[in-house]
């Protein structure tokens, strides 16, 4: 039975991590997008001027 229990706390580990790593990457996706759209406004506002 103990050797159940172990199993049950390690998947609980592995999970937490999985957790954490979505986390991340949904963080960096959305500092990524935000980069993109300031990175196209700019190009938008300097292709208005140029015009």
């Amino acid at each position: 039975m103990g050797s159940i229990s172990d199993a049950e706390r390690e998947l609980q580990l592995v999970e937490e991590k999985i957790h954490d790593a979505e986390q991340h990457c949904k963080l960096q996706l959305m500092v990524f997008v935000d980069v993109t759209k300031v990175r196209l406004q700019t190009l938008d506002g300097s292709s208005s001027l140029q015009n």
